[in-house]
């Protein structure tokens, strides 16, 4: 629980909200790669994609039952598509906004899509998988009729497929001002500093990096320094 936050966007809402967080468990090591496994395994028989089901738990959704009962709120956020599958718990005619990150059915495709060239046996799976997951992406926005997107090629994929859901592009932006000393590091000797701050648990994050190295390291000033934390 989280009571009225301070910090960031809470503190300039003028209704100034109580905000309950639930949060899944942050897995890592040998813990998420057995989870990854068995999620793929359990969504062969609960119907969820293996990326809905690897963030589900009895204990989470007990929680989440209890505290929907106990504290029965007002606006409900879900917050990517890992947690689709609290919406059957929620009480029906709560307003409803779904967070998308990304679209999940594309950052599969592009992950899993090569599986099914040669491969028949793995390729229907994955084939199945990144259906099974577009499919429960597009049905969680059409029930949630409101998304928040983060890149305008989402949104227009949102309003192809979802022409009655409402939508709203945000994208990554910062409003604080770059620090005084970022002008004062790049005239140093050290050279210039570069840091990337990412969970690198994540692919699309190592491949962005892998990118960087081989395309734009090698064409860089000389005396450029990567730092990379996560």
């Amino acid at each position: 629980a989280v009571p009225r936050e301070r910090g960031g966007l809470v503190a300039e809402c003028p209704v100034h909200p109580i905000v309950e967080v639930l949060a899944c468990p942050y897995r890592t090591g040998a813990e998420r790669r057995l989870r990854q496994f068995s999620s793929v395994l359990r969504s062969r028989f609960s119907g969820l994609p293996a990326k809905v089901e690897f963030s589900f738990s009895r204990a989470m959704a007990a929680d989440l039952r209890a505290a929907l009962l106990e504290r029965p709120p007002d606006r409900v956020v879900l917050n990517g598509a890992d947690m689709l599958w609290a919406l059957p718990y929620l009480r029906p005619g709560t307003p409803l906004m779904v967070v998308a990150h990304n679209i999940e059915a594309q950052l599969l495709e592009s992950q899993l899509g090569s599986f099914w060239q040669g491969v028949p046996v793995v390729g229907r799976l994955a084939r199945r998988e990144i259906e099974r997951m577009r499919h429960s992406e597009l049905e969680a926005f059409r029930s949630a009729g409101n998304v928040l997107l983060l890149s305008t090629a989402d949104e227009r994929y949102v309003r192809a497929h979802c022409p009655d859901v409402r939508t709203m592009l945000l994208p990554p932006v910062f409003r604080e001002k770059p620090a005084g000393s970022a002008r004062r590091r790049h005239d140093s000797e050290a050279g210039l500093q570069i840091g990337m701050l990412a969970n690198f648990h994540w692919w699309p994050n190592r491949q962005g990096v892998e990118w960087f190295l081989r395309e734009i390291l090698p064409h860089a000033p000389e005396g450029l320094t990567l730092h990379l934390f996560g």
